[in-house]
C-alpha cells in the first residue's frame, strides 16, 4: 500500500470515528435540526419545534395544553399545521375540569369546551386506560425519531406566570431502544391492552438511559433509587406525601446521606395549605434539609431526584400515593453526566435563592 494512500485511510478513519461521536444518538444520519438529548428547563417553545418537524406520528400525553382556561393558541397552531401535513396525533390528555375550569364556568367556558377544541382539529382523544385512574403523562413522541420526557404539562402558564416562572424539567431523548419502547407501551395504552414492561433493577442498569413507568414499576424503582444512595439526594417535588418513601429518606438520612429537599410553600395554592408539611417535619427532625419557595418568583412543579451526582430521575410521579399506585406516570433515569450536572446546576441555583 502507497504511503498516499494510506494516509487517505488514516484521514477516512478519523472523520468516520469523529462522525460516530457526534452521533451516537441517531440513527445513522446527521442530525443538524434536532439537538440531541437536551435537557429543556420551563421552557415551551421546544415542544412546538417537536410538533413542527413531525411528518407522520406524534403521541402527546399530557395533563393540559391550555393558557389560562383554553387551549394555547400557539400550540394550536402547531398541531392545526401538523394536520394539514397529514400527521395523525394522538391526545392523551385529562379530559376532568380542574378547580379553575369549574370556577370559570359561569364566565363562558363549560365543560367540554376545550376539548372540543381539539376534536374540531381532527385530533384523536385518547381515553386513559381503565385500569387507572388516570392519566398523568408528559411525553411527546413523534416519527420513530425523536422524544420528550418530563415533568411538564407543555402550557403557556409553565413558561412564565404573572407571579412569578415555573420550574420543571424535560429531556429530548432520540435513542432507539427509548423510542421503540414509548411507542410500543403507549400505543397499547392506547389500545387499552397492557404492555409487557422490561424487569430490571436500577442498580444493573446499563447505558445512560431507562425509563420506570408508573404504577407497575414507580415505587419499587423509586425506592430502590433512594437505597441505593451513598453520599446525596437533592429533590424536586410538588407533593411529598408518601409514607413508605419519607420513610426511606428518613433512613437514608440515618446513614449519613444529605438530603435536600425543595418544594412550593403552597403548590396548590394558598387556600389548599400545605398538604406535605407533617412529612417536611419529619425529613428536618434526623437532619434533612427542606426548602419552601413562595411565588414569586419560583413556583416548584418539576419532579426531579439527583443521586451522589450520578444518577437522575425526571418525570411525571408525585410523591403522592394515589398517584404512585393509581395512576399512568412516567420516569426517565438518566446517568448522562451533562444531564446530572445541567440539573445539578440549576439545583443549586434554586437552593441557594430560596430563604
Amino acid at each position: 500500500m502507497t504511503h498516499k494512500l494510506m494516509k487517505f485511510f488514516h484521514v477516512l478513519f478519523v472523520v468516520l470515528c469523529f462522525y460516530t461521536i457526534l452521533n451516537e444518538n441517531t440513527f445513522g444520519s446527521l442530525t443538524t435540526t434536532w439537538p440531541n438529548d437536551d435537557v429543556i428547563v420551563s421552557d415551551q417553545k421546544p415542544f412546538i419545534k417537536a410538533i413542527d418537524k413531525a411528518k407522520n406520528y406524534i403521541i402527546l400525553g399530557t395533563y393540559k395544553i391550555q393558557d389560562h382556561i383554553l387551549p394555547d393558541n400557539d400550540f394550536i397552531n402547531a398541531l392545526r399545521n401538523a394536520i394539514a401535513r397529514k400527521v395523525k396525533i394522538y391526545l392523551m390528555i385529562e379530559k376532568n375540569l380542574t378547580d379553575p375550569e369549574k370556577r370559570e364556568g359561569n364566565k363562558g367556558v363549560k365543560s367540554g369546551d376545550s376539548l372540543k377544541i381539539y376534536q374540531d382539529l381532527g385530533i384523536e382523544l385518547i381515553a386513559c386506560p381503565e385500569r387507572f385512574d388516570a392519566s398523568h403523562l408528559k411525553v411527546l413522541v413523534a416519527d420513530d425519531l425523536y422524544s420528550i420526557i418530563g415533568t411538564t404539562n407543555f402550557d403557556k402558564k409553565f413558561d412564565s406566570r404573572e407571579d412569578g416562572i415555573t420550574r420543571d424539567f424535560s429531556v429530548k431523548i432520540t435513542y432507539p431502544d427509548i423510542i421503540s419502547e414509548l411507542k410500543n407501551v403507549l400505543l397499547k395504552d392506547i389500545e387499552n391492552k397492557v404492555a409487557d414492561l422490561p424487569d430490571y433493577k436500577v442498580k444493573d442498569m446499563i447505558g445512560f438511559y431507562k425509563l420506570t413507568w408508573g404504577p407497575e414499576q414507580h415505587r419499587l424503582h423509586f425506592l430502590e433509587i433512594i437505597d441505593g444512595a451513598k453520599e446525596s439526594i437533592n429533590i424536586y417535588q410538588q407533593a411529598l406525601q408518601d409514607a413508605e418513601i419519607v420513610h426511606h429518606l428518613v433512613d437514608a438520612l440515618k446513614r449519613g446521606v444529605k438530603v435536600k429537599i425543595l418544594m412550593s410553600k403552597y403548590p396548590f395554592g394558598k387556600k389548599h395549605g400545605n398538604p406535605s408539611e407533617p412529612f417536611q417535619q419529619e425529613i428536618r427532625e434526623v437532619g434533612g434539609e427542606v426548602k419552601l419557595t413562595s411565588a414569586p418568583p419560583l413556583h416548584i412543579y418539576g419532579k426531579l431526584i439527583i443521586v451522589d451526582y450520578a444518577m437522575a430521575a425526571v418525570g411525571s410521579c408525585n410523591f403522592f400515593t394515589p398517584s404512585m399506585n393509581k395512576d399512568r406516570q412516567l420516569t426517565l433515569l438518566t446517568k448522562k453526566p451533562e444531564h446530572i450536572a445541567y440539573f445539578s446546576e440549576v439545583f443549586e441555583k434554586d437552593w441557594k435563592a430560596t430563604p
